[in-house]
């Protein structure tokens, strides 16, 4: 009996530890659409039909979790599949890393997110949270000029004009990857 509850515990131990693994990945991705689907029985409303009724928080995030048919969409949520910004402030190497990707082909999104002057360092959901806030107020494509994303990137960021350093690598959805350095 001893062996089998020793066994058991085991197992239990392993499941629990797997479950708290320390991944980047983001597991929900945040939902930007503003629109709500509710059923209509007829009961309250006649035939009134609130099929694509508009929701009132001006584009907050929903965060609810699509089905795994529609998760491929949320790379099409930004112009890019790929995120790398670097950047040095003086006397504070590495003060900002950002790690977005999107792997289609698998159906997963890798983030993190760490600034060491604002004391951020988030990591998956958390990471993709606050992130989205961010790359969903980007108005550039791979067209803009260097000039402009870079400028862009540093207000969204609320990084110093006299950065150190800034590396930032964008692969945008049609597979061009873009290099910005300053």
């Amino acid at each position: 009996m001893k062996k089998i509850m020793t066994l058991f515990l085991i197992l239990l131990l392993s499941a629990v530890l797997a479950a708290c693994g320390n991944s980047n990945k983001a597991t929900e991705t945040p939902n930007n659409d503003t629109t709500t689907e509710e059923p209509n029985d007829g009961a309250a409303g006649g035939d009134i039909n609130d099929d694509n009724q508009t929701d009132d928080n001006n584009g907050a995030n929903n965060n609810q979790t699509k089905g795994d048919s529609d998760q491929a969409d949320f790379s099409n949520d930004y112009v890019f599949t790929s995120f790398d910004l670097e950047v040095d402030i003086e006397n504070n190497d590495d003060a900002i890393d950002v790690d977005y990707e999107v792997d289609i082909d698998e159906n997963e999104t890798e983030a993190s997110y760490e600034n060491k002057p604002e004391n951020i360092n988030l990591r998956g959901n958390e990471a993709m949270e606050e992130l989205d806030n961010i790359f969903t107020s980007f108005q550039f494509d791979e067209n803009t000029p260097d000039e402009e994303v870079i400028n862009e990137v540093l207000q969204a960021f609320n990084i110093p004009e006299d950065a150190a350093k800034v590396d930032l690598e964008i692969e945008y959805g049609d597979n061009v990857e873009k290099e910005y350095r300053r």
